[in-house]
């Protein structure tokens, strides 16, 4: 089954408008796809970016069918094959992407699971349990190493990758003062899990202050904010 598809049927059964990151849960829970890639969160989102004369934005991230839409109509028209989409929804995520400033995260990753004898270590990680593994060694953006929970650093890696940046404390004099570390990713992941470097941005400044705010929130949790809230919802990746 098609993004496009799965979209429009799980939505069909809603009762109500869902995020996109719910719809992609959706999909993964019901079974409606058997392969979701690297990214499904950055497909879904694709996807309805695309056929906004199927889909109305109701909020922030939120969509419901539109009213005009005829399901039995349009599933006589549609003659887009599965290999079409996928070109497609390349092309969509390559496009957002420049708007985005973060573009992945991981928080909390274990240092223990790393081998830090490699010159550019692993860092693998996924979306979600049934996505395609992804090996983040090459992003570049911003990290921060922890001592368990208690944050002991801050670092930009744009030179060389985040990776090669933490391998750096591991033998520097930060190298017994950090057992754990997050990372926000500027590069971009490809549907087929590879990473795309992003060296242009065409972002508004209230892009740039939300990202900002997510990376600080995300990165210190403080008592009385909220997480990184819909700017960051879908791009955080779990260490494997």
């Amino acid at each position: 089954m098609k993004w496009l598809d799965a979209i429009i049927e799980v939505l069909r059964e809603a009762e109500e408008p869902m995020h996109y990151v719910e719809i992609t849960e959706a999909i993964i829970k019901q079974g409606k796809r058997t392969e979701v890639g690297a990214t499904p969160a950055n497909s879904v989102a694709a996807a309805i970016g695309r056929n906004l004369d199927i889909f109305e934005k109701t909020d922030a991230g939120k969509y419901a069918l539109r009213s005009t839409f005829d399901y039995a109509k349009w599933k006589g028209e549609d003659k887009t094959t599965e290999n079409e989409e996928t070109a497609s929804l390349d092309t969509e995520i390559t496009k957002e992407s420049r708007k985005t400033i973060i573009k992945a995260f991981g928080k909390h990753w274990q240092c223990e699971k790393i081998d830090w004898s490699k010159t550019e270590p692993s860092l693998v990680g996924r979306q979600t349990s049934k996505s395609q593994f992804v090996d983040f060694k090459t992003v570049r953006g911003v990290y921060m190493l922890y001592d368990h929970s208690k944050l002991v650093y801050v670092g930009v890696a744009v030179d060389e990758s985040i990776a090669k940046r933490l391998k750096h404390h591991t033998k520097d004099k930060l190298c017994n003062l950090w057992n754990n570390f997050s990372w926000f990713g500027i590069d971009g992941v490809n549907q087929n899990g590879t990473i795309r470097k992003v060296n242009t941005f065409s972002v508004k400044i209230d892009d740039v202050a939300k990202a900002l705010e997510a990376i600080v929130i995300e990165g210190t949790a403080p008592p009385c904010n909220k997480r990184g809230g819909d700017y960051l919802k879908g791009r955080e990746c779990k260490q494997i």
